[in-house]
């Protein structure tokens, strides 16, 4: 399993204001450029690429705060799993949703299980706990031509430097960059990661024959 991380971010490095806030995201660059058939910025091409998103209790809130309707969902039917320990029933939102509890470990296990393969992330701390853990091989980060000053950062918080190799640089007409990178000691550190969801999913497997068990 590996995943993909498809964020926008301010140039000095946050996802959002303190708040939450993403409006400047269509306030800054030049709004009313027109940008032709890169209007998604690479958005669907990524979703044929992905068979699911995994995303935090945060992201899930907010989705759900826009009040989108079936025809504004952005993600169509692709299985979106929300990780949380806090969240006692799924935000309301129209899509194919679930909502997970335990680590982050045990939600990999989890989507191994179901079957999933290529996960796109979604989430600042979610993100950051993704590339510690290994799993993240492609970073697809759009530049917001705004300094916010301070916000909700990205990146900051991660244990180690972690080395990219730039794959692509995509300037677009209304002024903001989409710099993709690949992870370069990502295939082994998500060889170490997959052992450890080979783990969990041992281990979920067996509580479910357990479980199977003391039912019988």
């Amino acid at each position: 399993m590996h995943a993909t991380v498809f964020m926008a971010m301010s140039l000095d490095g946050f996802i959002a204001g303190l708040d939450g806030d993403v409006s400047w995201l269509d306030q800054c660059g030049v709004p009313d450029a027109p940008l032709g058939d890169a209007a998604d910025m690479g958005f669907l091409a990524l979703m044929r690429e992905v068979d699911c998103l995994l995303m935090g209790r945060g992201t899930a809130e907010k989705l759900a705060s826009f009040q989108l309707t079936a025809e504004q969902w952005p993600y169509g039917n692709t299985p979106i799993y929300i990780l949380s320990n806090s969240l006692q029933q799924r935000p309301t939102l129209p899509g194919n949703t679930h909502l997970l509890r335990g680590s982050l470990a045990q939600a990999l296990a989890e989507l191994t299980l179901r079957g999933h393969q290529h996960v796109y992330v979604d989430g600042g701390a979610l993100v950051r706990s993704c590339i510690e853990a290994g799993l993240v091989r492609r970073l697809v980060i759009t530049l917001a031509p705004i300094v916010l000053g301070q916000g909700m950062p990205l990146f900051a918080g991660l244990s180690h430097a972690v080395k990219l190799r730039q794959m692509s640089v995509t300037r677009y007409a209304n002024e903001f960059v989409q710099l993709e990178y690949a992870i370069e000691s990502a295939e082994s550190a998500t060889l170490m990661s997959d052992r450890g969801q080979q783990a969990a999913v041992a281990g979920l497997e067996a509580d479910t024959t357990r479980r199977g068990a003391d039912h019988a």
